[in-house]
Order: C-alpha cells, then sequence, then structure tokens
C-alpha cells in the first residue's frame, strides 16, 4: 500500500532570493525601456518630416516577343474498352484472407 503524501506550502511560498532577483529584473527592464523610448524619440528628431521624391526610371516600349504558349493539337480520343474486363470478379481468396462483410464470400 502506498504512503500517504504529505501537504505542504512549500509550493505557494517562495524564497527570498527569487523575490530579490525578480524585482532587479523588474527594475532592469524599465531602465532598458526608458533607454529604448529615449534613442527612438532623438532618432525620430533627427529625420527630416518631409521624404524625398522618389524618382523612377521612363518605361521603355519593347518589341513584341509572339505567343508565349503554343498550342498543341487536341489528343485522340481514347478506344472504348470491352465490357468483358470490366466485369470480371477478382480472384477466389485463401478462406482465411477473407473479409467477414464480403460481397464475394
Amino acid at each position: 500500500m502506498a504512503t500517504p503524501r504529505k501537504r505542504s506550502t512549500g509550493f505557494s511560498e517562495r524564497p527570498k532570493e527569487e523575490i530579490s532577483e525578480e524585482t532587479q529584473v523588474e527594475e532592469l527592464l524599465d531602465e532598458v525601456a526608458t533607454e529604448m523610448f529615449e534613442t527612438i524619440s532623438h532618432k525620430e528628431e533627427e529625420k527630416p518630416q518631409a521624404p524625398a521624391p522618389v524618382v523612377l526610371p521612363p518605361i521603355v516600349a519593347t518589341e513584341d516577343a509572339g505567343p508565349r504558349f503554343v498550342e498543341q493539337p487536341p489528343a485522340p480520343a481514347p478506344k472504348p474498352k470491352s465490357s468483358a474486363t470490366k466485369l470480371q470478379p477478382p480472384p477466389k481468396r485463401h478462406p482465411r484472407n477473407v473479409p467477414k462483410f464480403s460481397r464475394y464470400r
């Protein structure tokens, strides 16, 4: 018989070291975020407000290269098969290999 488990509150309590590490990480993240916002705001101030006009090269007309796809003649119609080959039942199976609910049993 298995021994009963002890119920403890150890999972809900955190050691003091983890709490201090979490606060340090949060403070570090706050500092990094403020630095990023400051650098972004400085770079936005340096950018000119009006974008430079975009100059596109002129479009030059070219000669027509002809048809891209060559049409192939239609394939000949397939010949109809004889009806005797369509109605042939499959070869007989060994009784152990016949499924329980089969058409041919």
